[in-house]
């Protein structure tokens, strides 16, 4: 394993170094108070466990830059609100401080038009490029299209001045996060996220400054790193995570423009790129690897990328994340110059510790599962895998061992209820959950007055 114990400089940030090539990649944990928005005990006693396994670099759940708009309930958010009391944050990077001795970085990221209704609630609607009809979430099949109606409501455009507020709420929270102890920041643009719908030609039909071509959709994401990099020190770290395949486009086409984006993202003052794909439409992000050798659909556009980085002096270390199972795929992908730093994160919400093994030596191998469902399978399917995980994170952070054979029922009526339709802790009741209610009683009342009448 001496690649993947190796030290690795950051090519940007003065004098900060990864203790090894691991990377904690980040997963949405759920675990915060749906009132506060605050870390708490859960995330100091979860954190703490990775920080103690192994990895070079820990990069946290995305933490939500705007309280209004969130991606799930329980999400942690870090903004303007926050800046007269920042223990809960100092409590937080300071439960990852171990004698491994990992970069601590937080995920910031604004969801856009992924803001379930367990989120905006019936007066509010999602923020995105585009807005109406055509703007919406498209989920797969037809249940696909039917929950997307049901769960997702339709969004609203961001005006220019929407849009300037953003790029400030990012440059805030990356302040704050500095201030907070955290070595860093991850600026996230994939997944189907608000950035990441930026660049897409499906989700970005504007015609303005911020859509049409390649250059202006990807002006938000530019100023955002430009944002955070004015907000913050030299010595913060700075990094970005991108979609380099989706299915809404042709893959060439997208991989072209990904190339073209990684060039003018080496033109910033950047640590790392982190490799990704897909997003809430297509489950790429949640696809398996069948050789535990990463991501197939990442491979073609990384050895690209790597060509295209050699023109450069001192580039950012590429991230791959997903797929990677085994040491021997890990080294690999290192030697064959396809990534700088491997990123875990399922097997990681299985064994906290996998990394030290990894590195040790004491396994050559990570855990994995993989939950598949008996209909509506590229719906189900990463929706499944995702939220059972999540709830494998929601008992690590209690400090009981993961559960191999939790259920999918359990899954699937419990913990994507909390997610997309009501959360019983937020005193919000859900649309959905209303309209239940209101049918109820409305068959009541006729069944009760039909009674009457013929009385």
């Amino acid at each position: 394993m001496k690649m993947l114990s190796e030290k690795v400089e950051l090519p940007a940030a003065s004098g900060k170094y990864l203790p090894n090539r691991l990377v904690k990649a980040s997963t949405t944990e759920s675990l915060a108070d749906p009132i506060t928005s605050l870390p708490n005990r859960q995330h100091y006693h979860l954190y703490k466990q990775w920080a103690n396994g192994g990895c070079g670099m820990i990069i946290t759940g995305n933490v939500m830059i705007d309280r209004k708009c969130r991606e799930a309930p329980r999400n942690v958010v870090l903004d303007e609100t926050n800046e007269d009391d920042l223990q809960p944050f100092q409590h937080w990077a300071d439960s990852m401080r171990s004698i491994q001795s990992p970069l601590v970085i937080m995920q910031l990221n604004h969801p856009g038009r992924q803001s379930p209704l367990s989120v905006t609630g019936l007066f509010s609607r999602p923020k995105a490029p585009s807005g109406g009809a055509k703007g919406r979430i498209r989920l797969p099949g037809i249940l696909g299209k039917i929950v997307g109606r049901l769960a997702i409501r339709s969004p609203s455009e961001l005006n220019t001045d929407e849009i300037q507020r953003i790029i400030q709420q990012f440059a805030v929270s990356a302040r704050l996060a500095e201030a907070a102890g955290f070595d860093g920041i991850q600026i996230h643009a994939a997944h189907g996220y608000l950035l990441s719908q930026f660049l897409s030609t499906s989700a970005n039909l504007r015609t303005d400054d911020y859509g049409g071509d390649r250059k202006r959709r990807r002006r938000l994401l530019l100023e955002v790193i430009d944002a955070v990099l004015d907000s913050t020190s030299s010595k913060f770290v700075v990094g970005v995570k991108i979609n380099c395949k989706d299915y809404s486009t042709d893959g060439l086409e997208k991989e072209n423009e990904c190339l073209e984006l990684a060039a003018e993202l080496c033109q910033k003052r950047i640590d790392f790129i982190e490799l990704s794909g897909g997003g809430f439409e297509e489950g790429l992000m949640v696809s398996q690897s069948v050789d535990g050798n990463g991501y197939e659909f990442i491979r073609p556009f990384s050895e690209r990328l790597e060509d295209a980085m050699k023109k450069n002096e001192k580039p950012p270390l590429i991230i791959q994340t997903g797929g990677f199972r085994t040491t021997k795929g890990m080294e690999t992908a290192i030697q064959e110059g396809k990534a700088d730093l491997i990123g875990l994160a399922r097997p990681l919400c299985i064994d906290p510790a996998i990394a030290r093994d990894l590195l040790s030596g004491m396994k050559d191998a990570a855990p994995s599962e993989n939950i598949e469902c008996f209909l509506a399978k590229s719906l189900l399917d990463p929706a499944l895998n995702s939220l059972w995980y999540q709830r494998q994170i929601e008992l690590l952070s209690i400090g009981k061992d993961s559960d191999p054979k939790l259920s999918i029922l359990y899954t699937l009526s419990v913990t994507f209820a909390r997610c997309y339709i009501w959360d019983p802790a937020s005193l919000r009741v859900s649309p959905i959950l209303l309209a239940l209610i209101s049918a109820g009683a409305i068959v009541v009342v006729c069944v009760g007055a039909n009674f009457l009448l013929t009385e």
